[in-house]
């Protein structure tokens, strides 16, 4: 980074944010209490119609711009 005993503040601080530009740092945090966003109605009925065929179920997840996660847990009754 260039950071040293010979350099200035102001030198390390713009190795720093040039380091930080070129190498974005991203942080993921838990919440101690989960935030409850409710879905809007348009997407509420639009999950109300899925269904599952007979044998095989395909999720898919179209999530734009921001990385979408999915957990699911299937029981087949037997």
């Amino acid at each position: 980074m260039g950071l040293g005993s010979d350099t200035t503040p102001e030198e390390n601080k713009g190795a720093v944010i040039k380091y930080l530009t070129d190498h974005p740092l991203h942080c993921i945090a838990e919440l101690n209490e989960p935030i409850f966003e409710p879905l809007p109605e348009s997407v509420q009925a639009q999950l109300s119609t899925l269904h599952s065929e007979n044998g095989t179920t395909h999720v898919f997840v179209d999530s734009g711009e921001v990385e979408a996660g999915i957990k699911l847990t299937y029981r087949k009754e037997i």
